[in-house]
């Protein structure tokens, strides 16, 4: 196992103080100290303090809702955590047969917070309130879950679990679910055609169903209307009022894909009519706006709209898309990321621009959005190197505050913050496939990367995305401590994939929760949440003959008349303080213990 005390350079010969990253359940502390002398002019301690690890599953273990000879054999890339905490995810249950033997025996969907995860349904499990009795018999991507913890999630359903007959859609709390609509059931605003409900779930994401969630007591899907002469697709919004159609009814709308989807917190709609013409919409409580349309000239300018994809949400309410557009007299499309907001189109990035340093490659760009959250819009674009004999195309993660464009790695990058020839490296890491920045609305940006020692020794963890540097979270090599009795080795990290389903779930929320799984020698891999804390600081400052000393107040005070002690606790706990000092040199650190 790796050392866990990492000495920061010090600014000043008055201060040093250390970081050890031991990591803890329940009981996680990472504790620095200032030093200052009466000589020192000013010193600023900034220091890190270990994350709060609170467990939600283990894998090949038992968890809430399954009998004792089961098992969650693992859990998939789908789920995500609000910003109350509470998480969703659905898994794969395994038991075990009379000789011992693992058999599978369905998927299961979960909700809850550490410590109490509940389970939601599972195949095979009858569904309440049903006459004649149905059970669920397949449980479909995508899975939701909103503020209000509630919850939504598309199930194939029949008379037994070997007869899948239908698929339908279920929303509400996890012990109060509604089926909102089946396959076969009429379908609201289509009453003279005598058109019916079909949801199409095939595998491939584009011709599945959508269902999205707002904070609201509203929630919109689609679903393919079938007549007895033509299929067409519609979009509805639901609330306590009932369900309405929000989507035009128009023989363009006619396709083999499901249109895009995407709510925002406070219930506005956004989507994309696919036909004749590729149109997108927004819906409010108002009205309904088309804001773009195939063909029609994009903003200001001269070239023309063609496809538009990957439609989000964000928090200041505008919304990120993809686009490709296509310039008077020219044959070739170009691929963007584009802001819509209050009527005004905003284009944040375009292929073909050259985005990495003149020094490294010059390299043309294909844009692939990958994350849209908090105001700031992540993306990927392809690099195409022309100095080999064949252009390949390498990732490269950029984001856009709304104001520039930020380099935040690619293949060889140097590693900002770290040592000298580290360098970041996107490939050969295990689990790295999703290759993102995640933020939330307070400034709080983490990814995971694989960091390249001059040595040559590979490492990977999770990283705090600072203006400063990029400062571990939590890294391969950790120790995690589950008890006071057992101990697991953090062997690798994973932030499940947000490029597996359209509009993910988010993996951190405005507590700087992180929803992560670690990858462990000792024991099976861990579903868990990590609680980033929030940087502790000291400053010490020679004022004539007095000594300033400030802080944040982010844990308790501590001095000593040595770095080796005795410590305990300073008698004024004050923010601001001044003192004249009796020795030559005192010490003070910040202990956090949660």
């Amino acid at each position: 196992m790796k050392s866990l005390t990492h000495p920061y350079p010090c600014p000043s010969a008055g201060l040093e103080f250390n970081k050890p990253s031991r990591v803890h359940v329940a009981r996680a502390q990472r504790k620095a100290r200032a030093i200052a002398t009466i000589a020192t002019l000013l010193v600023s301690a900034v220091f890190a303090q270990s994350p709060i690890i609170s467990i939600v599953a283990f894998q090949g273990e038992s968890i809430e809702g399954l009998a004792e000879n089961e098992i969650l054999e693992q859990w998939s890339l789908d789920k995500g955590i609000n910003q109350h905490g509470s998480v969703l995810f659905s898994g794969l249950i395994t038991r075990f047969d009379e000789r011992g033997r693992k058999i599978r025996a369905g998927k299961g969907l979960w909700s809850g917070r550490s410590g109490a995860i509940e389970l939601v349904m599972r195949e095979g499990q009858a569904i309440p309130n049903q006459n004649p009795p149905l059970v669920y018999t397949e449980l479909l991507s995508p899975i939701r879950l909103n503020d209000r913890n509630q919850v939504a999630f598309f199930a194939r359903i029949g008379s037994s679990p070997e007869a899948s007959q239908s698929t339908a859609l279920f929303v509400g709390e996890p012990h109060d679910l509604q089926m909102v609509a089946k396959d076969g059931d009429p379908a609201v605003g289509f009453e003279t055609l005598n058109g019916t409900i079909e949801f199409k779930t095939e595998f491939n994401l584009s011709t599945r169903a959508r269902v999205e969630l707002s904070n609201t007591n509203l929630f919109a899907w689609s679903a393919a209307v079938k007549t007895s002469d033509f299929e067409r697709f519609g979009i509805w919004a639901t609330d306590s009022a009932g369900t309405h159609l929000i989507s035009p009814i128009s023989n363009d709308f006619q396709t083999g894909h499901f249109p895009d989807l995407a709510m925002s917190p406070n219930g506005t709609v956004a989507f994309t009519q696919k036909g004749a013409a590729d149109t997108l919409f927004v819906h409010s409580i108002l009205e309904l706006k088309r804001i773009a349309q195939e063909n029609q000239t994009v903003a200001d300018t001269t070239d023309r709209w063609r496809v538009f994809s990957r439609l989000t949400f964000l928090n200041d309410g505008s919304l990120t898309f993809g686009a490709q557009t296509r310039a008077e007299g020219s044959s070739r499309n170009d691929v963007a990321i584009w802001r819509w907001l209050n009527g005004n189109f905003t284009r944040i990035a375009v292929s073909g621009t050259t985005l990495i340093p003149d020094e490294l490659r010059s390299r043309s760009v294909s844009l692939h959005p990958i994350s849209s959250r908090s105001g700031v819009v992540t993306y990927q674009a392809c690099g195409e190197s022309f100095t080999r004999p064949r252009p390949q195309c390498e990732p490269v993660i950029l984001m856009n505050d709304g104001t520039q464009d930020l380099i935040i790695a690619y293949e060889g990058m140097p590693f900002p913050g770290g040592d000298p020839g580290d360098k970041i490296t996107l490939s050969g890491v295990k689990n790295l496939t999703d290759i993102t920045v995640i933020s939330n609305d307070l400034g709080t940006r983490v990814m995971h990367l694989g960091k390249k020692s001059s040595d040559g020794n590979l490492n990977q963890g999770i990283y705090r995305i600072e203006d400063t540097g990029y400062s571990p979270i939590i890294e391969a090599g950790d120790m995690i401590e589950l008890t006071e009795e057992s101990k697991a080795n953090v062997t690798g990290v994973h932030i499940d994939a947000s490029r597996t389903t359209t509009n993910p779930l988010p993996a951190l929320n405005n507590n700087n929760q992180l929803l992560l799984t670690l990858n462990t020698e000792e024991f099976a891999n861990v579903l868990a949440v990590v609680e980033i804390q929030t940087p502790s600081i000291i400053t010490v400052q020679k004022k004539a003959q007095e000594i300033l000393l400030q802080w944040d107040g982010n844990g308790i005070l501590e001095s000593a008349p040595n770095v080796a002690g005795p410590w305990s606790r300073s008698p004024s706990q004050e923010l601001l303080q001044q003192f004249s000092p009796e020795q030559t040199h005192h010490f003070f650190r910040i202990q956090r213990e949660n």
